[in-house]
């Protein structure tokens, strides 16, 4: 018992002023009072007359909680936070900054929910900002924000399917990071594969669809020469020269018609491919008025083909089958 008006039979009783604390990052705050250093009940003022409830006097605000990997959709680095009722989630938004420069921004509104006030925001990389630092600053109310920093390299779990998932996910980042292919920016490569994969396993026969090469039509001059675009989702290229005389008047999925070298030269593209459809073939139709070409391609066709052939360097091949056994893996496990 504090009888805090009555410090002549109390003498030993004193009140300490508390001074505010704000919550930041992963801490909870408080605001200022005072605290009875016998009892510990705390007050509002300093003659101990407006007693508080221990509650009422902590800052709540958002708080980032922990982080993870996705890479259902594409690579991406997953923060979360508890969120208290009060914040305005149609305003409210998240920013990333990653350490090469790229910026990126999700509303609070497209956040996935945890439930309990959880909930999951996701930053989308691509394989060659897996070392990445990510500086995610959330905003919220009359400007207050917090953050936070995290990369994917970092991630550890004690879940044994998962982590074997993610040291496939880290293969494929650093051999892809080994290779030519660039997105045109310079990446942190701080971290290290977990498996050295050999010639052998470069030759090895990939179950994957067989790359037919008889794609030429009627109104095409050569056969289609397919790439892959690495961006925060994998995506497949396709591109073919057209005859004289013909004009390509459709297709199913996005295309452009370029001038090369005074050759018309049909590019269509294929975007944002899961990594759990790699198998899948996607058949593209293109259309020269009546007459019409289908093509049937995917991705791990792409790498069957790239890994038989003489003229892609070993680097290169290395990516190609480390992302193969990322496919097999997530099979298996999906983060």
């Amino acid at each position: 018992y504090c009888d805090l008006n009555a410090y002549a039979n109390h003498p030993g009783h004193e009140l300490k002023y508390v001074n505010q604390v704000p919550f930041y990052g992963y801490e909870y705050g408080h605001k200022a009072y005072y605290e009875c250093d016998l009892c510990h009940r705390l007050y509002a003022d300093a003659n101990g007359e407006v007693e508080l409830d221990p509650q009422s006097v902590l800052l709540m605000g958002p708080l980032f909680m922990a982080h993870s990997i996705s890479i259902s959709d594409c690579i991406g680095v997953r923060f979360k936070l508890v969120i208290n009722e009060n914040v305005d989630m149609d305003t409210a938004y998240m920013t990333y900054t990653l350490s090469n420069g790229r910026k990126a921004r999700q509303d609070a509104k497209d956040a996935v929910s945890a439930g309990d006030n959880f909930y999951w925001f996701t930053c989308k990389i691509n394989p060659l900002e897996f070392g990445d630092n990510i500086f995610a600053t959330f905003y919220y109310g009359d400007n207050q924000k917090i953050t936070d920093t995290y990369r994917a390299s970092s991630y550890s779990t004690s879940n044994e399917d998962a982590m074997n998932v993610f040291n496939k996910l880290k293969d494929y980042c650093y051999y892809l990071s080994q290779t030519s292919w660039t997105d045109g920016l310079h990446h942190n490569i701080s971290f290290s594969p977990s498996s050295a994969y050999t010639e052998s396993d470069l030759t090895q026969t990939v179950d994957a669809y067989t790359l037919s090469k008889r794609f030429v039509g009627a109104f095409f001059a050569s056969d289609f020469i397919i790439s892959l675009s690495l961006n925060t989702t994998i995506g497949i290229n396709l591109s073919m020269k057209i005859k004289e005389g013909y004009d390509v008047t459709g297709c199913n999925y996005d295309y452009e018609i370029e001038e090369v070298n005074g050759d018309r030269i049909l590019k269509v593209k294929i975007p944002s491919i899961k990594l759990s459809n790699s198998f899948t073939n996607h058949r593209v139709t293109v259309e020269s008025g009546s007459n019409s070409v289908e093509v049937n391609v995917s991705i791990l066709g792409y790498i069957r083909s790239a890994l038989q052939t003489l003229n892609m360097s070993v680097e290169k091949k290395r990516a190609l089958y480390a992302y193969y056994m990322l496919y097999k893996a997530s099979k298996n496990y999906t983060m």
